[in-house]
């Protein structure tokens, strides 16, 4: 095994919350009763943060009977960022069922070739893939004539975003064949040579890097990433993080990575274990599985509902993409992401068929993009007919929720910078229950940021971002606590 010779690299998987330019921030919290709300008004709120009113569009409405009680430009679309999360949530729900499972199989065709068949489970890991193993080993011949990675159940992408950072561990590939998340740790400890020697293209040329902190998943090895679809490349961002907080001695550094192709570093890593239990399999090929081709082996994911009320509490887009892809992929053959979003656009005015939804549209199911556009009333109406629904109604139950006496909020965030949304169900201390959306949404920094660097007016916008999102955040806990105390 090739060594490198300026650090010494350690892998290891884990699944990391959304940190980059999508961050899923806490809900408000809820002032008690006996806390006087200084606002009276949202238009005081408004202004008290700094805000224009057209950049501040929301809506209450009354759960039961329907009827609006606040608003503001809620007729206008605006950017909902990863609130995007909770209508994939309860698409999921009606198309899969909260009670199913994603199964990842190993197959055996007539001619003694496996198959890995991927099935959308996007928290499968590395033990998952022994007990694959383990069972599939007891069976499979000795030395199968091919081994094949099908991942064909939708079409895969080496990224959410093309518009995002690349980079970002929120911003990896997607694919039927998944492995937690599509997100790993790279762990980097100093050894003869500074640290600052380290390149990008030092690292792609690493043959092999080895995880000898094994107590958890063992050995992990890649294969040449020039070779093998970039699986494991250090790219310059993880360079710059690792070099902001370099490690001292054998002190070991972290930096959160992106998977690009989960599907096949899964593949090479169930080869291995295989080999290991005496199966001496090819290396991986993709394919797709021949119907004929009898199971070998199942692994059942956990329940969509533990795995929905992840992706709702973390905002995990690489989670989002894959449950819409899966709901898709129940009418439609390896459907594409593009395709995914448009089904849901029309699944959503289906449920809301009186809502008038000029200027609704959706490009893919996590929100991380700024293309995506729904008005507050659009969203709303939505949410109050899947509240009731009795197969939907329990995917509230799987957000966030802050409680204060007998206030309650249940509700998914969403930010990006210059984009701050919100939305689910208000209980207020007078006994009302609310569906309420809001959305602040400066559109013109917005486009601004999505020109990138270089552009008139970046460097102005990206400094002020981290303002605007402050204020943001304050005039959303302004507003909530005034509609829990007055509605």
């Amino acid at each position: 095994m090739t060594r490198p010779s300026i650090l010494f690299i350690l892998l290891t998987f884990y699944t990391s919350t959304p940190a980059f330019a999508e961050s899923d921030d806490a809900l408000p919290n809820l002032l008690p009763l006996s806390v006087s709300t200084p606002l009276l008004s949202e238009a005081e709120a408004i202004e008290k943060n700094g805000f224009p009113s057209d950049q501040v569009r929301f809506v209450l409405i009354d759960e039961s009977a329907g009827r609006v009680l606040r608003s503001n430009l809620e007729d206008r679309v605006s950017i909902p960022a990863s609130v995007t999360k909770l209508s994939t949530a309860l698409r999921a729900a009606d198309h899969l069922g909260l009670g199913s499972r994603p199964q990842t199989r190993v197959l055996m065709d007539s001619a003694g070739g496996l198959y890995l068949q991927g099935g959308g489970d996007v928290a499968l890991d590395p033990a998952g893939l022994e007990q694959l193993a383990d069972d599939a080993a007891k069976i499979a011949p000795a030395r199968p004539r091919t081994f094949v990675l099908d991942d064909t159940r939708f079409e895969r992408r080496s990224l959410i975003s093309p518009v995002f950072d690349p980079t970002e561990s929120d911003n990896p590939g997607v694919g039927a064949l998944a492995l937690r998340g599509n997100v790993y740790a790279l762990r980097v400890r100093k050894t003869e040579n500074d640290f600052e020697t380290l390149t990008a293209d030092q690292t792609a040329s690493f043959r092999t890097v080895r995880n000898e902190n094994a107590s958890e998943n063992g050995e992990m090895v890649t294969r040449d990433p020039r070779a093998s679809g970039d699986l494991w490349r250090l790219n310059a961002n993880a360079v710059r993080k690792l070099l902001v907080n370099k490690p001292v001695g054998a002190e070991v550094k972290v930096a959160e990575m992106p998977m690009r192709d989960a599907g096949m570093v899964a593949a090479e890593l169930f080869a291995r274990a295989l080999r290991a239990r005496g199966v001496n399999v090819p290396d991986p090929v993709r394919g797709a599985t021949p119907s004929s081709a009898q199971t070998l082996a199942v692994r059942s994911g956990p329940e969509f509902s533990t795995l929905l009320r992840r992706m709702l509490e973390v905002s995990d887009n690489a989670y989002a993409e894959t449950f819409g892809l899966l709901a898709q992929a129940t009418t439609t053959e390896k459907p594409a992401m593009p395709q995914a979003a448009a089904g849901m656009a029309t699944w959503m005015r289906g449920l809301a068929p009186e809502q008038n939804w000029d200027g609704f549209r959706l490009v893919n199911s996590s929100g991380l993009t700024t293309d995506n556009l729904v008005s507050p009333q659009q969203m709303a109406s939505f949410l109050r007919a899947a509240l009731g629904r009795a197969d939907l109604a329990p995917v509230f139950d799987l957000l966030k929720r802050t409680q204060q006496e007998n206030a309650v909020l249940r509700a998914k965030t969403g930010s990006l910078n210059y984009v701050r949304a919100l939305a689910g169900s208000l209980r207020t201390t007078r006994d009302s229950s609310l569906v309420l959306t809001l959305f602040i949404n400066d559109p013109v920094r917005r486009a601004i940021l999505n020109r990138g660097p270089g552009t008139p007016g970046y460097k102005e916008a990206s400094e002020n971002s981290g303002d605007w999102n402050e204020r943001s955040l304050a005039l959303r806990g302004d507003l909530v606590n005034l509609w829990s105390k007055e509605l």
